[in-house]
């Protein structure tokens, strides 16, 4: 037939298949355990903060949540991720990340606003985490 066979290696996970929420966490929990000496804070969250792909975390005083939110950009980027979707009941946290990578309507109103994630909903004002049944 002259046709010489080919082989091709898959480098990217693709979504749609049954493992690709498996993989995506995995290469979220590798990277921390690869960068743990480079970026302590964010290592520790990325791997016990992460619910499925949506990074719930915070810190003890806003010096810590800046520090985090810096190394969480800095290790997640060193891969090639970008967080999306930010949003915080800090407003000096939002204002550094770029508008267009914020949650939507991020600037939130403590009193009464929720935040969903994955049927999670978390109220800023009392940084409590609910659930609604219905």
């Amino acid at each position: 037939m002259g046709f010489e066979i080919q082989d091709f290696r898959l480098t990217r996970i693709a979504y749609g298949t049954a493992s690709a929420p498996y993989l995506a966490v995995k290469c979220l929990q590798q990277l921390a355990i690869q960068e743990e000496q480079n970026f302590q804070f964010a290592s520790k969250a990325a791997l016990k903060d992460f619910y499925v792909d949506d990074l719930m975390s915070g810190a003890n005083s806003t010096t810590e949540s800046l520090d985090l939110q810096a190394q969480l950009i800095q290790m997640l980027s060193s891969a090639g991720f970008v967080l999306r979707k930010w949003a915080s009941n800090c407003n000096e946290l939002t204002n550094l990340i770029q508008e267009d990578l914020r949650l939507p309507n991020a600037s939130l109103s403590i009193d009464d606003d929720t935040v969903k994630t994955l049927g999670i909903l978390w109220h800023p004002a009392s940084d409590v985490f609910s659930f609604k049944v219905k």
